[in-house]
């Protein structure tokens, strides 16, 4: 007995009998109008999804991971002076502001050097004082060195030795000067008897002169007369150029005197020049020392994290130029420098766009920024020697927060992830890709 032939309709919509019936109908030619309508709906969305598939196209990525760098990159802070570290003063990733103290040293050395020039430095003002005194012929003021009381005592004496010492050859001076001006005096006492005896010899001699023409007296007292004059005479000249030489004594020994003061002045004056010269090197020094001193606390140079602190413990020496530690600015802006795998660094190129993710900020909750490739390294790096290789790419921020929240900022050391837009390609290229690559290699296969 024959079966009866199943219905496709049934088939087609809800029948549970085995589906090779459907090809049995199929091969009797046996095909209705809703299985029709059915596989041309198929056939239609198959075409549809072909021809979307052709056009859509999809962002081809080079996913690579990283980290927030500063754009300057790390700062080393250095010592110029080295020497033994006696106090870290800032921890490892602790902000730190320019010119905050990061770590002090031991300057026994220059305290001690200092020391000796300010002493050095109080003697100099101290013999400036005092020549100062000296050229301007007031008394000394060395009240302001009483912090140095034996350079104190030592300057008040060596002043009064010299006043005494300068006093005792003026008052030479003087006393020869007022011995010729007595001498000169007595001269000039003895020169007006000298011309009245020498006027009575003239007149004497006149009247000599006239008994001898008249024959009254003989021609020996005219003699004795005349000769007696001419004595006269000559004591008077002798008298005046005793009295010319006394004042040309007195002259000079005024100029003696006067001499004796001014050079002694003058000799302050010099000296005072000298100690003033001396006196600024000796100031170029205390100021370079106190520029030493200063070293010796090593300050920040910028805002920012630190990064590295090498020796980190009290006691430790270090070299002069030696690294004290590493800081990271933070107003320098940032940058992430990726790892991008060989394989799809022939892919990337400067501008690209890329999308980051900040593993410190959720991605369903916070989102990503937007940036672009920067810059590519000219050669790979491998973090180990048996690591796989890489390529550091640098990606340029377009903000330095996540989301929309400015509070969200970046801080060097954030690692993420970022997918750079290395190209474009359709969905059909996508999903026909096994395809072609088994197509590539099937025909070579042993």
């Amino acid at each position: 007995m024959n079966k009866p032939t199943p219905d496709i309709t049934s088939l087609a919509f809800g029948d549970n009998r085995p589906v090779r019936d459907i090809a049995t109908l199929l091969d009797n030619g046996q095909m209705t109008s809703p299985l029709r309508r059915l596989l041309l709906l198929i056939v239609l969305l198959v075409l549809v999804f072909l021809v979307w598939a052709a056009l859509a196209e999809v962002d081809e990525l080079a996913r690579a991971r990283g980290e927030v760098q500063p754009i300057t990159g790390a700062q080393l802070v250095q010592s110029q002076e080295g020497g033994m570290l006696t106090e870290i003063l800032v921890r490892k990733d602790e902000f730190v502001r320019e010119g905050q103290p990061i770590a002090r040293f031991a300057a026994t050395d220059l305290q001690r050097d200092r020391a000796q020039a300010l002493t050095r430095q109080a003697a100099v003002q101290l013999d400036l004082e005092r020549w100062g005194a000296i050229a301007e012929d007031r008394e000394p003021d060395f009240n302001q060195f009483d912090q140095y009381p034996v350079l104190m005592t030592e300057g008040r004496a060596l002043y009064e030795n010299q006043i005494q010492l300068q006093e005792a050859r003026t008052d030479a001076r003087r006393r020869a000067l007022e011995e010729r001006k007595s001498s000169l005096q007595g001269l000039e006492t003895q020169l007006p008897a000298a011309k009245a005896e020498l006027a009575a010899a003239v007149n004497v001699l006149n009247r000599t002169k006239e008994a001898a023409v008249r024959g009254l007296v003989p021609k020996i007292r005219l003699a004795e007369s005349e000769e007696h004059t001419a004595s006269t005479r000559r004591q008077v000249s002798q008298l005046e150029a005793q009295i010319e030489d006394a004042r040309k004594a007195i002259a000079t020994s005024e100029a003696e005197l006067q001499s004796t003061i001014s050079e002694f002045r003058s000799q302050a004056r010099e000296a005072r020049n000298e100690l003033v010269e001396k006196l600024d090197e000796l100031h170029a020094e205390i100021v370079a020392l106190d520029t030493r001193q200063g070293r010796s606390e090593v300050v920040s140079p910028v805002d920012g994290f630190v990064q590295e602190i090498p020796q980190s413990e009290a006691g430790a020496v270090i070299a002069p130029g030696g690294t004290v530690a590493q800081i990271i600015p933070s107003d320098s802006g940032l940058l992430m420098e990726v790892m991008v795998s060989p394989r799809d660094i022939g892919f990337v190129e400067p501008g690209q766009a890329a999308n980051i993710k900040i593993d410190a900020f959720n991605y369903s909750r916070f989102g990503s920024l937007e940036g672009s490739v920067k810059s590519i390294s000219p050669t790979v790096f491998r973090s180990q020697p048996d690591s796989p290789p890489f390529y550091k790419v640098q990606l340029e921020l377009a903000q330095e927060y996540v989301g929309s929240d400015s509070r969200h900022r970046l801080i060097p050391g954030m690692t993420g992830e970022a997918d750079i837009a290395t190209g474009r390609k359709s969905v059909l290229q996508y999903l026909l890709k096994p395809v072609f690559i088994t197509a590539d290699t099937a025909f070579h296969e042993r």
